[in-house]
C-alpha cells in the first residue's frame, strides 16, 4: 500500500495532518482535524484531493498532483463525483427556493400596499364625513 502525507493549516492553532492511502483501487484519506478523526466530511482530505493547495503547509505542487492522479480510478473518484453532483442539486434548488421567496416577499409587499391604499380611503372617507358634521 502507498502513502503520502500533507500537513494542512486549519482553524486550529496546531496545523492538520491528512494521510492518503492508495492499495489497488481502494483510495482512503485521514485528516486530524475534529470532522476527519470523526468520520465526517471533512474540507482538507477534499481540498488535497481536488489539487486545491489552500491552507498547505510547504509548498507541494508535486505531491498534489500524484494525490489528484491517485484519485483516478478509485471508489472515492466516483463518490466524489456523485459528492460534487448532490451539491450542483442543492445549490440549484437554494436558488429557486430563494426565487420563491422573493416572488412571496413581493406578493406580501404587493398585499400590503392594496391593504394600506384601502385602509387610506377609508380613512380619507372618515375624515370628510367628520369635516362635513
Amino acid at each position: 500500500m502507498e502513502r503520502m502525507e500533507f500537513t494542512v493549516q486549519g482553524s486550529a492553532a496546531i496545523p492538520y495532518r491528512v494521510t492518503l492511502e492508495k492499495g489497488g483501487t481502494n483510495l482512503n484519506a485521514y485528516c486530524t482535524c475534529a470532522a476527519g478523526s470523526n468520520g465526517q466530511y471533512c474540507k482538507h482530505r477534499f481540498r488535497i484531493l481536488s489539487g486545491n493547495p489552500e491552507g498547505l503547509v510547504g509548498p507541494d505542487p508535486d505531491g498534489l498532483r500524484v494525490a489528484v492522479d491517485w484519485l483516478e480510478g478509485t471508489d472515492v473518484e466516483s463518490a466524489l463525483r456523485d459528492l460534487i453532483a448532490a451539491e450542483d442539486h442543492v445549490i440549484a434548488a437554494k436558488k429557486v427556493l430563494t426565487q420563491a421567496k422573493d416572488r412571496r416577499a413581493m406578493d406580501v409587499a404587493e398585499q400590503s400596499f392594496e391593504t394600506s391604499k384601502i385602509e387610506l380611503a377609508k380613512a380619507r372617507k372618515l375624515l370628510a364625513q367628520a369635516m362635513l358634521k
